[in-house]
């Protein structure tokens, strides 16, 4: 199985984890679970960069992804809590954006972005927040309108973007879903370091 699409995500007990592909939308959380279910007391080998996620069985290569610097463990009760907070850290980072998912049963799933088409490319400032450069909060983030970037933030001054603080990005998407503010659009800017 392999789908290209918009990501958005909205946590893990929310909404699921819906991809937009030309066709059709698609809840990928189910297909997610039952593949990790396979891996249940097995060794696996995972990688999370800027660029993607992958988890494959050791000695297993998947095409056009790097196989190099894997992590290996057991997914095991003990560990699947760490994976499953990995696979969240990568849907923050993606929300938003065109991903590609990958999976075959028993031998991997991945996902990964090009960041081609992204309008803004961020670094972390400070903490896990980044700046927002000048015009960009009202060009891209669009502050001030009904379509505004949920993930906005002013603090010293300056606008910043929480897509990328885990805590707080997955505290304003539990906001976006229970309705509980007024911006709501998941923005498609992505961390480049």
């Amino acid at each position: 199985m392999k789908i290209k699409g918009e990501l958005r995500y909205l946590g893990w007990n929310n909404d699921g984890i819906m991809i937009t592909g030309v066709e059709k939308t698609l809840d990928l959380k189910p297909t997610i679970i039952f593949h990790l279910t396979t891996f249940h007391h097995k060794p696996i080998q995972s990688r999370l960069t800027i660029g993607g996620l992958v988890i494959k069985s050791p000695g297993f290569e998947i095409k056009d992804v790097s196989n190099e610097d894997f992590n290996t463990v057991i997914l095991n009760d003990d560990t699947a809590d760490g994976i499953i907070r990995t696979i969240e850290m990568l849907l923050i980072m993606f929300n938003g954006l065109k991903v590609t998912f990958g999976a075959e049963l028993g031998k991997y799933l991945y996902f990964s972005s090009d960041f081609d088409d992204v309008p803004l490319k961020l670094r972390i400032a400070s903490g896990a927040s980044c700046n927002i450069p000048k015009g960009a909060e009202k060009n891209i983030c669009q502050i001030g309108t009904t379509n505004c970037c949920a993930f906005v933030s002013f603090s010293q001054g300056k606008f910043r973007c929480e897509k990328f603080n885990p805590s707080l990005a997955l505290e304003i998407l539990n906001r976006v879903y229970n309705n509980d503010m007024n911006a709501k659009r998941i923005g498609n800017c992505c961390l480049i370091e």
